[in-house]
């Protein structure tokens, strides 16, 4: 029988928010959280070359423009509606990323 240490359920729920998405439903009241493994590895940008979708139980990546070799995909944690001063202390309060891109300035 395997046992989770303390210190290792420690680090694994102080990650989960980070990871999580929630799940809006069809009133956009949020009915849930998904935590898909791999989406966990698309990281932030403030101008990203993809989108996501839930469709079903699978998170599915769109590109939004064209996207070269090696480049990394990315997608912006952040809505639309965020921008300028709220935009910058949300990505710092919610996923600790410190951002002076143009268009956080």
């Amino acid at each position: 029988e395997k046992v989770i240490d303390a210190d290792d359920l420690l680090v694994a729920l102080s990650i989960l928010p980070l990871n999580a998405f929630g799940l809006i439903g069809v009133d956009s009241e949020e009915i849930g959280v998904a935590i898909p493994p791999m989406a966990a590895f698309v990281n932030h940008s403030c101008l990203p070359n993809c989108t996501r979708r839930f469709e079903g139980m699978h998170v599915v990546y769109y590109s939004i423009r064209d996207i070269r070799a090696g480049e990394e995909v990315s997608i912006s944690y952040l809505g639309r509606d965020f921008q300028g001063e709220e935009r910058i202390q949300m990505l710092k309060n919610t996923w600790g990323i410190v951002c002076s891109c143009p268009r956080c300035r």
